[in-house]
């Protein structure tokens, strides 16, 4: 009954409520394991059976879908960071987007491409372990995350990194940069060609770098 219960929710909850997101998809996470302790109740054999052999189908069908999707996921997260090792260290750096879905284009028809999007935040791996600061980190403005913005970011962004971008509708990776430090995106992609130099691209992704001459 209570998997049951979880399954309804997961269809009828809102995907998002304020700042909080992927409501559902966390309540997907419970269905299955509230089915094991019925096993311990005192059932027949061939119910316990029949409940078993379920439960274990649905995880070995979940773990299939999973495997064949997440493979070319990871081929679309192998494109998008693989400009990594042009970045200097201690910069800044800001991601942009027109479309945060993974660039798989031969995903399963029964797994939903739209819902995985990794991409809103796989622009923080551009800053990891060379002390660079991402822009596109909307965690910093919250106070339980461990660091928090001290100012205003109004300086020189060295680094952009576009994914599937159209100039004409611009939106940062991850976080409301206009609230956070009062940049605006549309400015910011208007400057691209100008202000910045390509030195990286691929199908859906494009690296820029500030002109050392703007300075």
């Amino acid at each position: 009954m209570l998997s049951g219960i979880l399954t309804l929710f997961y269809f009828v909850m809102p995907w998002s409520i304020g700042s909080g997101a992927w409501i559902n998809d966390r309540i997907s996470l419970f269905i299955i394991p509230v089915l094991l302790p019925s096993l311990s109740q005192d059932f027949s054999k061939r119910i316990k059976q029949g409940l078993l052999i379920f439960i274990i189908g649905l995880s070995v069908g979940h773990l299939a879908i999973s495997c064949r999707y997440y493979y070319h996921l990871n081929e679309s997260i192998q494109e998008f960071t693989s400009g990594i090792e042009l970045i200097e260290d201690n910069k800044i750096l800001l991601g942009l987007s027109s479309n945060f879905s993974p660039a798989v284009t031969n995903d399963p028809s029964f797994t939903h491409n739209e819902y995985v999007e990794p991409f809103v935040h796989v622009v923080n791996y551009y800053g990891l372990n060379n002390g660079c600061v991402s822009l596109s980190n909307y965690e910093a403005k919250y106070s339980y995350f461990p660091l928090n913005w001290k100012q205003k970011h109004t300086g020189i962004i060295d680094y952009i990194i576009t994914w599937k971008f159209d100039p004409n509708y611009p939106e940062a990776c991850g976080d409301n940069i206009k609230s956070t430090h009062n940049l605006d995106v549309k400015e910011i992609a208007k400057r691209l060609q100008s202000d910045y130099d390509l030195i990286h691209n691929t199908d859906n992704l494009a690296l820029y770098r500030y002109k050392t001459n703007q300075q």
